[in-house]
Order: C-alpha cells, then sequence, then structure tokens
C-alpha cells in the first residue's frame, strides 16, 4: 500500500478536478500530491485511490527527468513564468509525447520548495507524424466555472489558480493578442471571425459535396440540419448574439457541438479530408475561446488579488505588533507601492505615469501602512480608468510636489466620475461606501481603499483630497441632466504627509 501524503496548505484548497486538461503535482521526489481524472486517463491510474508509481516511472529514459527539472529550475530563475518542452513517456508498453508546462512550486509566504506543478497535453499524433493534433479541443474548459469558491478560499489559493492559469493559457498558444493586458470586446470579436467563418466554410464544403443520400448513411437528418441552423450564427456571429461578453461562450458551444456530431460519423462514409477539415477548424474554435475564457479568468484572479491582500492588511492593522515609525523616502514608497500594481496595470492596460520626476523628499512613518495607503490609491486609479477613443491606452498621472511644508502626492485618473455631493458629505470615505458610478464594466470592490488611505493619512499627520471635474466640460450638459455622468471625468486624489529634514 502506497504511503498517503499529506498535502501542504497551498494545495488543500486547490480542486483542478474540474479543469478539462490533465493537471499534476508531485513532490520533489517525483510522488503526487495532484493528479486529476484526465491526468489519471492519461497515465492509465486507476480514476480514484491512491497512485503507486511516481511521475519518474513514466519517462521513457529515467535521467531524463533530472534533465527536465533543471531546466525548470533554471527558467524560474530567469524569471520566466513556468518550462515548456516535450517529454517522452511510457504508458502501459506505448510511446506517449506528451507536451508539458511544469513550474516549480513555492509556498507564497516563506517560499520554500514544496514541488512542481503542470499540465500534460497528449502531442503523440503529431510529433510521430507531422499531422495537426486533434485533441486541441480537449484543451481547457471553461476555467471561470465554478473559480469563485477557490478564489474566496484564501490569497494563498489566488496565487495557486493564477500559477495554473499561467499554464495553462501558455498551453493553449498561440495568443493572437499583440499585448501583455486582458483583450476588449473589439478585439475579441475581430480575433473569432477567421476561425468562425473558417468552420463555417468547412461545414458549407461538405454539404455541397455530398448528396442527401449519402448523408443519410452517415448520420440522421436531424443532425444535418442542427449542422446546417449553425452556419448563420458562424458566418455573423456579431449580428447573430447581442451581448458581446457572451459571443465567445456562445461559439465554443457551437464549436464542442460540431465535434460532438463529427465523431458520430462511421469511417469511410464521407469525404475524409473534408471531414478533419471541420475537426481541425473547430479544434481551433474551441482552443481560441478556451485561451478567451482562461484570460478573463486571470484578469479576474489579477483584480482580486490586491483586494484581497489589501483587505487582509486593513483588518489586521490594529492587532499586529506596533511598529517603529523611521525615515521614509517618497521615492521608495512610490516605488513599493507601483511594484504591488505592476501586473494590475498591465492586465489592465493602463500606463502609469511619474510627471515630474518624483520630488525628493522624506515623510515618518509606519513603511507598511504608508504603503498600502499610496498602493489603495493608485489601484483604484487604475480600476476606475476608461479607455480612451482611437486607440490611446489609458494612464495614471503621479504628481508629486511641496505644499507648506509638505508633500502632495497626487494620483489622477480620466474615466469614472464622483459626484460633487459623494465629495462634499464625504461619503467617499465611509466605511464600504462604493461610489454611485463605481459599479459599471463589473469592477471589484470593498469600498474600504478611501477610508484605510484617509486613516492611515491622518494618523502620520496628514490628509487626503479629491476632486473629480468633467475632462471636456459641455455647456449643453449640466449636472441635472442624465448624460452629465456618463462622460469621462478627471479624477485627482491627493495625499499629504508632513515633510522632515533629512
Amino acid at each position: 500500500m502506497p504511503n498517503e501524503i499529506n498535502l501542504p496548505p497551498l494545495l488543500q484548497c486547490f480542486d483542478p478536478s474540474y479543469l478539462p486538461i490533465a493537471i499534476y503535482a508531485v513532490t520533489p521526489d517525483g510522488r503526487f500530491m495532484i493528479c486529476n481524472a484526465h491526468a489519471r486517463r492519461l497515465l492509465q491510474f486507476p480514476s480514484e485511490g491512491p497512485l503507486d508509481k511516481k511521475i519518474g516511472d513514466f519517462y521513457a529514459d529515467p535521467s531524463e527527468r533530472q534533465r527536465v527539472l533543471e531546466r525548470v529550475l533554471q527558467a524560474e530563475a530567469n524569471g520566466a513564468s513556468f518550462w515548456q518542452g516535450v517529454i517522452h513517456f511510457k504508458v502501459a508498453g506505448r510511446n506517449l509525447y506528451l507536451q508539458n508546462h511544469c513550474r516549480s512550486l513555492r509556498d507564497p509566504v516563506s517560499q520554500e520548495f514544496i514541488g512542481f506543478i503542470g499540465s500534460l497535453v497528449d502531442i503523440t499524433e503529431e510529433h510521430e507524424h507531422s499531422l495537426v493534433n486533434k485533441t486541441l479541443h480537449q484543451r481547457v474548459a471553461d476555467l471561470t466555472t465554478d473559480i469563485g469558491r477557490v478564489l474566496h478560499a484564501n490569497s494563498s489559493t489566488l496565487v495557486m489558480v493564477h500559477q495554473a492559469l499561467d499554464t495553462t493559457i501558455g498551453a493553449l498558444g498561440p495568443n493572437p493578442f499583440h499585448h501583455e493586458g486582458l483583450p476588449s470586446g473589439d478585439e475579441i470579436d475581430a480575433a473569432l471571425q477567421r476561425p468562425a467563418q473558417e468552420l463555417a466554410q468547412a461545414v458549407a464544403r461538405l454539404l455541397e459535396a455530398t448528396d442527401p443520400a449519402q448523408r443519410q448513411e452517415a448520420l440522421p437528418e436531424i443532425l444535418w440540419e442542427e449542422l446546417q441552423e449553425r452556419l448563420p450564427l458562424l458566418r455573423d456571429f456579431v449580428a447573430s448574439i447581442a451581448v458581446q461578453e457572451s459571443r465567445a461562450n456562445a461559439l465554443r458551444v457551437v464549436a464542442r457541438r460540431i465535434l460532438e456530431i463529427c465523431e458520430r460519423i462511421p469511417a469511410q462514409k464521407l469525404p475524409k479530408e473534408l471531414t478533419k477539415e471541420i475537426v481541425r477548424a473547430a479544434a481551433n474554435l474551441d482552443r481560441l475561446t478556451a485561451l478567451i475564457s482562461a484570460m478573463n479568468a486571470r484578469g479576474a484572479v489579477i483584480q482580486m488579488d490586491y483586494t484581497i491582500r489589501s483587505l487582509r492588511e486593513f483588518i489586521i492593522t490594529d492587532v499586529r505588533r506596533t511598529e517603529k515609525r523611521q525615515k521614509l523616502r517618497l521615492q521608495h514608497l512610490l516605488d513599493t507601492a507601483h511594484k504591488q500594481l505592476t501586473e494590475f496595470a498591465q492586465c489592465s492596460r493602463v500606463k502609469i505615469r511619474f510627471m515630474p520626476p518624483t520630488t525628493e523628499g522624506t515623510v515618518v512613518g509606519v513603511e507598511r501602512d504608508l504603503v498600502r495607503a499610496l498602493a489603495n490609491l493608485l489601484h483604484n486609479s487604475i480600476k476606475y480608468s476608461w479607455h480612451r477613443d482611437r486607440g490611446q491606452a489609458p494612464w495614471v498621472t503621479i504628481r508629486t510636489s511641496r505644499q507648506n511644508g509638505a508633500v502632495a502626492i497626487a494620483f489622477e485618473n480620466w474615466g469614472v466620475p464622483i459626484s460633487p455631493d459623494e465629495i462634499q458629505n464625504n461619503l467617499i470615505f465611509k466605511l464600504g461606501y462604493r461610489g454611485e458610478w463605481s459599479k459599471d464594466r463589473g469592477r471589484l470592490g470593498t469600498g474600504i481603499g478611501l477610508t484605510d488611505s484617509l486613516d492611515v493619512a491622518q494618523k502620520h499627520g496628514g490628509s487626503l483630497k479629491v476632486e473629480s471635474r468633467p475632462s471636456r466640460p459641455r455647456w449643453s450638459v449640466t449636472p441635472e441632466s442624465e448624460d452629465y455622468f456618463q462622460q469621462p471625468f478627471i479624477t485627482t486624489v491627493t495625499m499629504i504627509l508632513p515633510e522632515v529634514c533629512d
């Protein structure tokens, strides 16, 4: 009987069973900590119960595993998210060539080395015969399904989910979006146009090349009618699906249904090349829509990550050990806050601009609290920015200056408005309050950021000032009109802290 492995806390809340791709996690010596249903089938393990083999037992060349691990650790040392390569397994006497996306697994707090996590994709047919891999449609499905319960577990689980999504997105390449951020709805539509058209054309060619008798012999008439009914949506999904956010998911459903129908076609009943063309086109559309789902899921994780971390810091502020105040360079505080939100800014496709260069200044305070307060303001500025017209990327401007013996740090963004009433009556500083216009476009938030930042500023002898005005005032639009708060506003939040001499 194999020894039971106690999962480390980092993995206890992570459930990969719903992921339609082979996911595994192993200890440094190769014992399985996680092996989901797809991985079990791939390695011909029992569907349930403990595993009596190590991952090293499957390598055709046992020495290859050590070389793979060295490459994974080298990739980590070089700053890469994961290592990607082909590994050669022997499973039940059969050669398997697997695309392996692997990274080291470390405790997010202690950085203790736990093992390795990765995904496996069977590319045996492609590797041996140089043919298009017919298994692309089996790659990741809707990663957002039931991901909410994983996100709410704890911040360590978010790290695990982020690592898994990075690995998955790498496995689903190539990526048609030529930037690191989350693609917009229009970019997604543009990327889906050609794959959807190619699938429609492949189905139409099969229908045109066969007569009713051939089709009747291969499939029931009702399935041919279903294929015919799918063509208008594939040819013009933008017109067919009014809700932009629903288009990728709807196309994925269509692609997978067409793959299911093709699997029912008996051999030699229809032209083989035409059938294979449909399968390739449907698998490609399925892959792309799965990639989009994975990228959206990763974007949600990145957005949630800082929110959870800052919330945790806010909650434990009054119970943790009091830290000594010290002299702190303003540049250091801003750099640290900026570093915490670099990935969120990239994902949101928002540029951070320092104008002019940061004022050389020094303040006295608790570094942990001041960094959190500044990061709260930067996070809000990024989150509530709108994308500008004519393809311009949005940006947040950070300005620093001196004012009567104090330093002022101003965060300015172009986007969501704050009403005069909310500022004048200090509603925006109430714990848990979220602005009237802040909830558009699915933005997450807790209503704590400004409350926390004001509290930190006041405890350090400073203050917080908020201004919000239309970016291009139009005399025909007054605050009483319905359109007034639909236009972009320039919002500036300024933290003022006493300056001290070096």
